[in-house]
């Protein structure tokens, strides 16, 4: 199972924000690449960077900072926040990412979708899929579709997408552990895909439980590292097996 060390940016800071609300923000550094490196230096082997203006408002604005952290730490990375054209994307592979998350634009087109993965391959096009009670978010978690989490994740599969980020809103950022039976439900819906969980998790316990159960191939951690509840070198050690609680 891969850890995943969050790096969520917003005016070029390094902040996490609670179930996605930006009056409800904490600045943990305003500098996004000596934060990367810090996870660099603990063992990471990937990074999950967002870019929130542009989840916000569609228009990325971390571009530079996006390829400085890439040749800085030389991370595999997967990005996501703003992405609604091919160009865009094409921008963001050129900057050293491995993997790009869509959301917004996958879910208001599908063609756009089965287009990403034609031109640039599954491996790199990864869906964001962000439920907020049964529903499917977008638009930086402002709106909220009527489109159902589950029926959004076949069709998803149907587009060749290999690669699903499954946060639930509610969770997110608020260190009262990951929704289990939310994510064991997701995994039924994309049973072939690479599952990677986000939101909620608290504890070593609860990377543990999610190792255990095999549910998940990922866990993204965000506030619980940056708030210094654990150390990302034994959430690794967790991950890996080489650590039991």
């Amino acid at each position: 199972m891969t850890i995943y060390p969050a790096v969520d940016i917003l005016d070029g800071k390094v902040v996490r924000l609670k179930q996605g609300n930006v009056r409800d923000c904490t600045v943990y550094s305003e500098d996004p690449v000596g934060f990367a490196t810090r996870w660099k230096d603990a063992g990471a082997e990937w990074l999950h960077v967002v870019d929130l203006c542009g989840a916000l408002t569609g228009e990325l604005h971390t571009l530079e900072i996006l390829r400085e952290i890439t040749q800085t730490t030389g991370l595999h990375c997967q990005f996501g926040g703003g992405l609604r054209s091919l160009s865009l994307i094409q921008q963001v592979l050129s900057c050293g990412v491995q993997r790009v998350v869509l959301g917004t634009k996958a879910a208001e087109s599908l063609d756009f979708l089965q287009e990403a993965v034609r031109v640039f391959g599954a491996k790199h096009i990864a869906v964001g899929i962000d439920a907020k009670d049964g529903f499917v978010a977008v638009r930086g978690w402002r709106e909220v579709s009527q489109q159902s989490v589950e029926e959004f994740a076949k069709m998803v599969l149907d587009c060749g997408v290999t690669t699903v980020v499954y946060t639930d809103i509610r969770k997110d950022g608020m260190l009262n552990g990951p929704s289990f039976y939310a994510i064991q439900a997701m995994r039924c819906h994309v049973p072939t895909a690479e599952l990677i969980a986000s939101g909620g998790v608290a504890s070593l316990e609860d990377i543990q439980r999610l190792k255990s159960t095999g549910i998940v191939d990922g866990v993204v951690v965000g506030r619980a590292l940056f708030d210094g509840i654990f150390r990302l070198e034994d959430a690794l050690r967790v991950a890996k097996g080489d650590l039991s609680l």
